[in-house]
């Protein structure tokens, strides 16, 4: 993620992930996402733009399940 975003470890760390999505895709992943947690779907696989440090706008493709991690429910995902 450092490197295709431009930022580094710590900044990463500290971002809510809807700020590096591109605005106009929020409603959108929000309704994979609400599928998602309502188990609908176990794994999500879909296209976003996100924004990098320095402005430019990026294409992603998000792969995203849910899963546990050290018995808690979590999310791994890859870009």
């Amino acid at each position: 993620m450092c490197e295709i975003t431009g930022y580094d470890t710590d900044e990463l760390c500290g971002i809510n992930v809807w700020s590096l999505l591109q605005p106009d895709d929020h409603d959108r992943v929000r309704d994979i996402v609400t599928s998602r947690e309502s188990g609908d779907h176990a794994v999500s696989i879909y296209e976003s733009r996100f924004q990098t440090k320095d402005g430019e706008t990026r294409y992603g493709e998000f792969s995203v399940r849910r899963t546990n991690y050290e018995g808690r429910p979590a999310i791994i995902g890859s870009v």
